[in-house]
């Protein structure tokens, strides 16, 4: 079976994130108190977010953070988005999504009626 050759499209690193640093919450003690050890990291891009306070280094968060926002479902799928753009197929996913959405057995829909979600249709 052959491969097919692999090629770098492009690369996210942390230049292409806004990083926002806090002060944990929870037990921790005077440490936790006084230094901004908790990272959120932010894909200016996609939107995607990660954040951790789990460690004690803010650099070990930051390396966390960093992580949990390229595992999440918003970077993924734009991930998926971006290299279907850059090899030309945009137009093939963008068909994709609009026909698992006029699917009624992968969409579902909810309206708000009287304070609570239920599922409903709504009249365009």
């Amino acid at each position: 079976m052959i491969t097919p050759e692999k090629k770098l499209l492009f690369s996210v690193t942390a230049k292409d994130c806004r990083w926002d640093y806090y002060r944990g919450s929870g037990k921790g003690g005077q440490h936790r108190n006084k230094k901004d050890t908790a990272v959120r990291c932010t894909h200016i891009e996609s939107g995607a977010v990660g954040q951790s306070e789990d460690q004690r280094s803010q650099a070990q968060n930051k390396k966390l953070a960093f992580r949990r926002m390229a595992e999440s479902a918003t970077f993924k799928a734009w991930h998926k988005r971006k290299v279907a753009e850059l090899n030309g197929m945009s137009q093939r996913i963008e068909s994709d999504i609009e026909r698992d959405l006029a699917d009624p057995s992968v969409t579902k829909i909810e309206v708000l009626r009287n304070g609570e979600w239920v599922e409903g249709k709504i009249k365009c």
